[in-house]
């Protein structure tokens, strides 16, 4: 997550992360132990984090993309990020984006 979606980032560097992120519960065991609940804990917020970061195509406050550096008023709003029912995790259109006036 420093690495590839610090402060500085882009869509590569993003795309790069999530698959690093996704990766990670393939090589967690079975066993659902405090240590392995809380390495999906963190793999869960990385990839929310991820999914808003790739979403927003612009540099706004401290977090600037490298591919977008310029703020954009598309994104004077805010954007809610949510899992919908049924869809299975690398679908195409898994997450639904609510949008709101700020």
């Amino acid at each position: 997550m420093t690495n590839w979606a610090g402060v500085v980032r882009d869509a590569s560097s993003l795309a790069r992360a999530l698959a690093a992120v996704n990766g990670v519960p393939a090589g967690l065991g079975p066993t659902l132990d405090r240590a392995t609940a809380e390495v999906r804990n963190l793999t869960d917020v990385s990839r929310a984090l991820l999914e808003a970061a790739t979403e927003r195509e612009e540099t706004r406050g401290s977090q600037a993309r490298s591919d977008f550096p310029e703020t954009s008023s598309d994104f004077l709003c805010r954007l809610s990020h949510g899992a919908r029912h049924g869809v299975q995790p690398g679908d195409q259109n898994r997450h639904e984006s609510a949008v709101s006036a700020p």
